[in-house]
């Protein structure tokens, strides 16, 4: 009877270690999902100089704003400058303004990066490299710091909605990334 009862407590164990596991691994997934929803739902004002994105997230809105309404006073958590923007954006006339502003700003489908835009001695024409990103941001912090920059490509660098609505949604990512990291939006 003793060996009876052993045995029963045993497979009792097993298989109470077995529902641990299987709960366990359900755990961080759902932790997973809820982080992807939290993202989602954070809701986020983007600046745009041309036409707004069509993008997966419910949660953002955009604010339109011309080359020359850029305003480092703005109330909004990241500027676009859309496809259509991106040659007269790397005019040296504005390079200055992109290290003033408190929040980043990402350049769409330019073939070069930041410095095309936040050097004023640099342009699409003179810039060294060509890169096969869809998106470039930059944010310029303070002088101690310095500046953070970033390249966000295409899945597979195919041009297409699916994998461009992804894109901007890493950048939203990144965007709440270092707003809950606090302090880089300078004032």
């Amino acid at each position: 009877m003793y060996r009876l009862e052993v045995f029963f407590i045993q497979k009792l164990l097993v298989i109470l270690f077995v529902f641990l596991i299987f709960v366990g691994c359900s755990n961080g997934t759902d932790a997973q999902d809820n982080k992807v929803q939290q993202e989602r739902s954070h809701p986020l004002i983007i600046g745009v100089v041309g036409e707004a994105p069509k993008v997966n997230e419910k949660n953002v809105s955009f604010k339109p704003f011309s080359m020359d309404t850029i305003d480092p006073k703005a109330e909004i958590d990241a500027l676009f400058i859309m496809p259509e923007y991106v040659t007269k954006a790397a005019e040296s006339e504005y390079a200055e303004i992109y290290h003033k502003l408190p929040y980043p700003i990402f350049w769409m489908d330019s073939k070069k990066p930041h410095y095309a835009f936040t050097e004023p001695d640099l342009n699409l024409e003179n810039a060294p490299g060509n890169f096969n990103y869809y998106a470039y941001g930059y944010l310029y912090q303070d002088k101690q710091r310095g500046a953070k920059g970033w390249s966000i490509g295409l899945d597979n660098h195919e041009k297409n909605e699916e994998n461009i609505r992804e894109a901007f949604s890493n950048i939203f990512k990144i965007i709440i990334d270092e707003k809950e990291k606090g302090g880089i939006f300078h004032q």
